[in-house]
């Protein structure tokens, strides 16, 4: 799950970073993302999230800790796509947003059942599946 992550990710990225670039003439990422309104994490900023990395790189059980971060960090990337949906004007990011909350819908359905299956526990938030 893990390496399919880090493929999708990476190939969503370089091609937003390329359309960024193309549109907006460049393909340099901000340092925080502003507050969206619809989303569930509020502003999410690089410093937030190397603290998660750096408490997940010692968190025991690390797959149990792994999903309770993947689950928000996929929840966070729904809404944004649900945005998109919304609002944007690009087609391209249109249908990239669909392929977004699909996928990692999916996911985060896969998490919740390791979750269950392997630790008897829930996502956070306390809820199954999709907040």
């Amino acid at each position: 799950l893990a390496q399919d992550i880090i493929a999708s990710q990476d190939k969503e990225i370089a091609q937003m970073k390329a359309w960024r670039k193309a549109w907006y003439g460049s393909a340099a990422t901000p340092k925080a993302m502003p507050m969206l309104p619809g989303m569930p994490m509020g502003s999410m900023d690089m410093a937030m999230m190397e603290r998660d990395l750096a408490a997940l790189k010692t968190a025991k059980p690390f797959d149990k800790a792994f999903i309770q971060d993947m689950i928000p960090h996929h929840e966070s990337a729904i809404a944004a796509a649900k945005l998109e949906l919304a609002h944007g004007t690009h087609q391209q990011l249109k249908t990239l947003a669909v392929s977004i909350i699909e996928s990692q819908a999916r996911e985060v359905g896969l998490m919740t059942a390791y979750l269950d299956l392997w630790y008897h526990s829930t996502p956070p938030g306390g809820m199954p599946g999709m907040s």
